[in-house]
């Protein structure tokens, strides 16, 4: 049975629910949170699409959740958050990553990575990433914003990046690494996939992770305060 299933495991981690499967979100995150499991949704762009109140009524439930710039654009509007413009956004500071220094969304719904965290912790989640492509990936931890560029690779396939990223990250939080080492592990991790045809060749084993991590440059993750 399903909630026995739920009942036994470790750490819950949702990947997309497309179509009318969007709306088990809920079901499966209370689930979760009946026996005091911790829950990671990864729900993709399809999921947004088919039902984004499915993932707003669900967001209370989810410790951890990750997403891609474009994907928090939609979640952003579905919650239908009206945010100052350019509050806290620092124009022509060239040492700041893209999105800290340009504001997301559209004409109608328009914000800053720092709002957006902001506003979406409040629903539930304890960590938020926002992945930007090759640029790299954004945390949040409701103190700090995290960043780590992309790793400088050769590209043969981008296809399975996002959960190669999405599942690293989440496991080695899982025990216990820190935020700082769990997004260097993820960014590892997916680039070794995006070197590789396929989705799972290039996937990384822990000590292989661990190794990787020792010969990446620490000083390429920053963190900004007071956003």
């Amino acid at each position: 049975m399903p909630e026995l299933a739920i009942a036994a495991i470790d750490q819950l981690y949702i990947t997309s629910l497309s179509g009318p499967a969007a709306q088990l979100l809920i079901p499966i995150t209370q689930l979760a949170k009946k026996y005091n499991k911790p829950v990671a949704s990864n729900p993709g762009t399809s999921q947004l699409h088919a039902g984004a109140i499915f993932l707003k009524e669900a967001l209370s439930a989810i410790d951890i959740l990750i997403l891609n710039s474009y994907e928090a654009e939609l979640l952003m509007t579905s919650l239908l958050i009206k945010v100052p413009i350019f509050d806290t956004i620092q124009p022509g500071d060239d040492t700041l990553p893209e999105l800290l220094r340009k504001p997301l969304g559209s004409a109608t719904t328009c914000f800053t990575l720092p709002q957006f965290f902001k506003e979406v912790h409040r629903y539930g989640p304890r960590i938020i990433v926002v992945t930007n492509g090759a640029e790299g990936v954004y945390a949040s931890d409701q103190k700090t914003i995290y960043f780590h560029p992309s790793i400088k690779i050769k590209i043969v396939s981008s296809i399975g990046a996002g959960d190669a990223f999405g599942s690293c990250f989440v496991a080695q939080l899982m025990h216990n690494k820190s935020i700082e080492d769990a997004l260097r592990a993820g960014v590892i991790n997916s680039a070794s996939v995006i070197e590789q045809l396929g989705t799972q060749s290039g996937l990384l084993t822990n000590e292989e992770i661990n190794h990787r991590r020792t010969l990446l440059d620490k000083n390429l993750l920053k963190k900004y305060f007071d956003f």
